[in-house]
């Protein structure tokens, strides 16, 4: 990775969006009937790769928006019932 616009920093893993785009190139790539079949295989296990990693920050992402939900319903320490700000 690094070659591409669409592509991370090094070290840095990509975010959801870069992601997207960045399957999107794959996609693309295996479209083109002029990849031989070892840079088919090759871009096909980038993309399995980079989906199991975008699928592990989605999760992420929905934890703690559930966690921050969840916080949201709950009283502020100190707060009670009744009490007006």
């Amino acid at each position: 990775m690094g070659q591409n616009s669409n592509e991370p920093e090094e070290g840095r893993s990509p975010g959801i969006e870069e992601s997207f785009e960045r399957l999107d190139e794959i996609i693309a790539r295996l479209q083109d009937q002029e990849l031989s079949l070892e840079e088919t295989f090759k871009v096909y296990e980038e993309g399995m790769k980079l989906v199991k990693h975008t699928q592990k920050q989605i999760d992420l992402t929905g934890k703690k928006v559930q966690m921050l939900t969840q916080a949201g319903t709950q009283p502020w320490p100190g707060d009670e019932e009744g009490d007006d700000v």
